[in-house]
């Protein structure tokens, strides 16, 4: 008879299932590789599917609404998730799925602004997670509510839990929540107008990222930052350029054209500020197309605000006028009540310009009202001045000078430096309508230094013009003629026609203007003038070292006149120069490296300064000169260094940034003590108690563990616990001998028993007698010795070599290994009866990625201990430190955490912090290149539809770090194996066993191995 085929053949509902469930994992993966789209079509076909039940269903819904949030598409997601409004189609739904619903509910409906109904949804969500206990689901709650609690304005309460998200996801160990919580953190900042904490927050989250991560909160994040830094106007605006550029490059990753629209007209306005108007122009023209496509109508008012700008300083004012006119619509149809201030402002400045001052002061009063109704003091200070300004072109200086007094010190406190820019030049107007020329050129040249540190080329250059415009009535024709010329340049290069027209007729009026004036020129006096003028810089570190060396090189003519900044590698980095170029400068830097040592070196024709900056990078400052100038300049200049640095030092105290939230350094004392054991996690805590159940049994115990784990230190503290903790702890390591020899190194021998015996010796076994052996690497011992370490574990005795009796010992047996020992005894390396008389009770050491919360109490005990080895004290860590060190997977453990920790105590001093830049490079981690390690070179690479198909395709899996052992990254590889297909197979022992191609029993013994549970779903 013909044997018949007995494989049963699967039913038409079991590949209907499979089918279903391909789909959605693909889906799955589409997300996971930020093709959008995909994931899209392949979760709105498994909706359609008739063989959903409820709880897929309802996970697939809570899928396809995530991917077109991530789109921006959020009136589609609440269509999708709209039928779990009713409480019938929640009824009946498991925990964890009702959790995802909500979660999803709140998460659509904070974004269509719906905010009371998004908050009871996600704090629904919250209760769900704390209810089961798990921390990522909390954390993520957390983030939601945050998010939703920040849109409304409730800055404290999106605070909270923001903060509340950051400590769960630490324990977590995530990257990815982790660099969201900073995110929220830094959003709030800037909402509370902290911009020096918000800028710590969002870099923090991009150490915490790789650019391989997600791009949608990569390009956030850049995007943020960079309007952050524009914001604030401090330092180059080519640092806002270079992470706009950025924002666009993963904006485009994620198809998210909502956020790739804003980036394109930040990155515009941006450009528009280094005097590059046709590529912003460029910019801000891509921003509207892509808005428009989208209804953006956030970004349309602002995109239309800088194209009116653009047009205002061009002269093309009908053109801004109607560009402007159309972005209060827009700004009004949608009540963005930010973008209606901002455009009233740009059109009152248009109406400046082009002399209509009675409608330019009706658009600032305007923008006025509507920031205050916003809080916004920002946007309430910069309207005033505008009104000041007004005022003052109509002749109504002493109404400028009330609101200008008036508004003074809101621009200082708001260190906002664009408006200390625009109050300085403002108040020198002032000044040299009364005919005060010296103080009104001190507060012009201020004003000059600010505009060009913030590299706003068309600011400088109108501040520029005013500055020629006093000099030349003071009588000082030619510093008048430098000044105005030098506007007349940039407003050339910028084809700012009605500047220029202004700047070309006062450079013809030169002689006659400065004629006019000259007999009422006050003479400057060093005495008070640098001092002045310094004073005034104080605002920001960059203005005032620019001032200081601006002043040494004009009032005392010292040439050249160069500020360097110490890096941490104990280089000098140009800061400014006067009198030379930065060839010049960095030849002079080689120079002076050689040469310096002391606070004040004199150099050949040359002096060299280090100013004390307090807790900033030091300041060396370089004159030049000639040694008689200098000589007798010196009376000057160590009064004006002094007066330095007491302003480095308060533009220290001012922007420093508060500590990032910390952790928790201390263990919880609500736990079972264990001799030599830090820690804190659950999986810790099971073991602990498995520990204390055997603590008086003599039974053998089996540790397994990833190397470094810290196997021996757990054998240690069950020694410790045991009733034989007063006699010897004896450890050895199978590895380390021979195996030619091991057999006397366990067993002992008698003198002459083999060659080379020429004394009696115990052996370590013996030398535990009524203590405790731990046999560490246990599965590299020899099959030669194997039988008779079984036979002592069996009857308590050992025939040392060369003895004729056996002999009776006492000792407790712990070993250890990080093999697969089921594997071994299946390959026949290892005795089956060995394994089974070892493995009476089994001890799995956790890796440390698996118990990350345990890490901050772990760096606290062991910066504790090497400080007091180095007899160190006082030695803290950062918690941006803390954070790299919790998202890094530690392939050694914690004998790897420890060596970075002696490391790190041994290149700290007494009362130091340890900082993230100390890390190991491994460590670290860092955003700054792009994917496929090109800069951005161009418009073109920003606006071609074939910049997305340069980037870099999907990173290949990682090989295990080199410190990691072959047999340590093969168990890491089928532990992770295991899991997966328990999951896609919903826990079927036997379809996952016939996946990964065992037996059943095979399978159990790995489960076992790996302390893995099949729970069914």
């Amino acid at each position: 008879m013909k044997a018949r085929n007995l494989s049963p053949r699967k039913s038409s509902a079991q590949v209907r299932a499979e089918e279903l469930i391909e789909l959605i994992e693909a889906g799955r993966a589409a997300l996971a590789k930020f093709e959008t789209e995909e994931a899209i079509a392949c979760f709105e076909s498994a909706r359609q599917s008739p063989f959903l039940n409820a709880e897929q269903r309802a996970s697939v819904c809570c899928l396809l609404a995530e991917a077109l949030e991530n789109l921006a598409r959020y009136s589609e997601a609440i269509q999708i998730m709209a039928e779990y409004e009713q409480s019938v189609a929640r009824a009946e739904l498991h925990p964890v799925v009702l959790y995802q619903v909500y979660l999803r509910m709140g998460s659509v409906y904070g974004y269509v602004g719906d905010h009371p109904k998004a908050i009871s949804y996600a704090k629904s969500a919250l209760a769900l997670a704390e209810e089961r206990g798990d921390l990522g689901d909390i954390g993520a709650a957390h983030l939601i509510l945050g998010r939703i609690y920040r849109a409304i304005g409730e800055t404290r309460f999106a605070h909270d839990h923001f903060l509340q998200a950051l400590q769960q996801h630490r324990i977590t160990g995530r990257a990815f929540p982790l660099a969201q919580s900073y995110f929220g953190l830094g959003n709030v900042s800037v909402s509370e107008g902290d911009f020096a904490n918000a800028r710590n927050y969002f870099e923090q989250a991009l150490k915490l990222l790789q650019e391989s991560d997600s791009p949608l909160l990569l390009g956030n994040i850049y995007l943020n930052l960079a309007a952050l830094i524009l914001l604030q106007e401090q330092g180059q605006a080519s640092e806002g350029i270079e992470l706009l550029q950025r924002a666009i490059f993963h904006f485009k990753r994620a198809n998210h054209k909502r956020l790739l629209a804003r980036a394109y007209n930040n990155l515009g306005h941006a450009l528009l500020r280094i005097g590059e108007l046709s590529r912003a122009k460029e910019m801000v023209g891509a921003a509207l197309s892509v808005a428009r496509e989208v209804d953006d109508h956030r970004t349309i008012p602002m995109a239309l605000e800088s194209l009116g700008e653009i047009a205002t300083i061009s002269g093309q004012f009908a053109e801004a006028e109607a560009l402007l006119q159309q972005g209060i619509e827009t700004a009004q149809a949608f009540s963005d009540r930010f973008a209606q201030s901002q455009v009233h402002l740009t059109l009152g400045r248009c109406y400046l310009l082009s002399g209509n001052y009675e409608r330019a002061a009706e658009a600032f009063q305007t923008g006025f009202a509507i920031a205050e109704q916003m809080n916004d003091k920002r946007g309430q200070a910069a309207a005033q001045l505008f009104l000041a300004e007004y005022h003052y072109e109509v002749g109504e200086e002493e109404v400028a000078q009330a609101i200008v007094a008036e508004v003074s010190n809101k621009v200082e406190r708001l260190s906002n430096t664009l408006l200390i820019g625009h109050l300085r030049e403002l108040t020198g107007r002032l000044e040299a309508r009364q005919g005060r020329y010296h103080e009104a050129i001190h507060y012009l040249s201020q004003a000059v230094s600010i505009f060009e540190i913030v590299s706003n080329r068309y600011l400088s250059g109108t501040a520029r013009y005013h500055l020629g415009r006093a000099h030349a009535e003071a009588g000082n024709l030619e510093q008048a003629y430098q000044e105005l010329e030098q506007a007349r340049q940039v407003f050339a290069a910028l084809e700012a026609h009605p500047m220029l027209a202004r700047t070309e007729a006062a450079l013809q009026d030169l002689p006659s203007a400065a004629v006019a004036r000259r007999e009422e020129v006050e003479v400057p006096s060093l005495s008070s003038a640098p001092i002045l003028r310094l004073a005034g810089a104080a605002s920001s570190r960059e203005l005032l070292l620019h001032e200081l060396s601006l002043v040494i090189h004009e009032e005392l003519q010292l040439t050249p006149v160069i500020v360097y900044e110490e890096t941490a590698d104990s280089h000098l980095k140009l800061l400014f120069s006067q009198g030379c170029d930065s060839a010049q400068a960095a030849a002079l830097a080689e120079q002076i490296a050689r040469t310096r040592g002391k606070a004040r070196i004199q150099l050949p024709k040359a002096a060299l300064y280090e100013l004390n900056a307090g807790d900033q990078a030091p300041v060396v400052l370089y004159l030049g000169g000639g040694t008689s100038l200098l000589h007798s300049a010196r009376q000057f200049i160590e009064p004006l260094i002094k007066l330095t640095e007491l302003g480095l030092e308060l533009c220290a105290l001012r922007s420093r940034v508060h500590t990032i939230e910390g952790y928790d350094l201390h263990p919880s004392q609500e736990k079972i003590e264990l001799p030599g054991l830090v820690y804190q996690s659950a999986a810790m805590r099971s073991l602990v108690e498995q520990i204390h159940k055997i603590r008086s049994s003599n039974v053998t115990a089996l540790i397994t563990g990833e190397s470094g784990t810290g196997k021996e230190v757990l054998a240690r503290a069950i020694h410790a616990l045991s009733d034989r903790r007063e006699a010897p702890f004896v450890a050895f390591n199978c590895t380390i001998a021979p195996k030619e020899i091991i057999d006397s190194q366990l067993f002992g021998h008698r003198r002459g028993a083999f060659t080379g015996a020429n004394t009696d010796y115990q052996g370590v076994i013996r030398s535990a007698a009524g203590g405790t052996l731990f046999l560490d690497e246990i599965g590299d011992l020899s099959l030669e010795v194997q039988p008779k370490l079984l036979r002592f574990l069996q009857e308590g005795e050992i025939q040392p070599l060369g003895e004729t009796k056996p002999v009776k010992v006492d000792v407790r047996v712990i070993a250890a290994t990080n093999c697969d020992l089921e594997k071994l005894v299946a390959e026949g390396k290892f005795r089956e009866d060995l394994y089974y008389r070892l493995n009476v009770i089994r001890l799995r050491m956790p890796p440390l990625r698996e118990r990350r919360e345990e890490i901050p109490m772990l760096v606290n005990h062991l910066i504790e201990r090497y400080a007091r080895q180095e007899h160190k004290q006082h030695i803290t860590i950062t918690p941006q430190a803390l954070d790299l060190m919790m998202v890094y997977d530690w392939p050694g453990n914690v004998r790897q955490l420890a060596n970075e920790i002696q490391r790190l105590v041994a290149l700290t001093h007494s009362g130091g912090e340890i900082t993230e830049q100390q890390l190991s490079p491994m460590i670290l981690r860092t955003g700054l290149p792009l994917p496929d390690g090109r800069g951005i070179t161009s418009m073109d690479d920003l606006l071609s539809p074939e910049a997305l198909s340069r980037q870099s395709g999907p990173a290949s899996s990682p090989l295990p770090p080199a410190s990691q052992r072959l047999a340590e990254a093969v168990a890491e590889l089928e532990r992770r194996m295991i899991l997966a297909a328990l999951e896609r197979h919903r826990g079927n022992i036997s379809r996952v066993a016939a996946e990964l191609g065992l037996t059943r029993r095979g399978l159990y013994l790995k489960m076992e191995r790996y302390q893995i549970t099949n729970l069914r779903k």
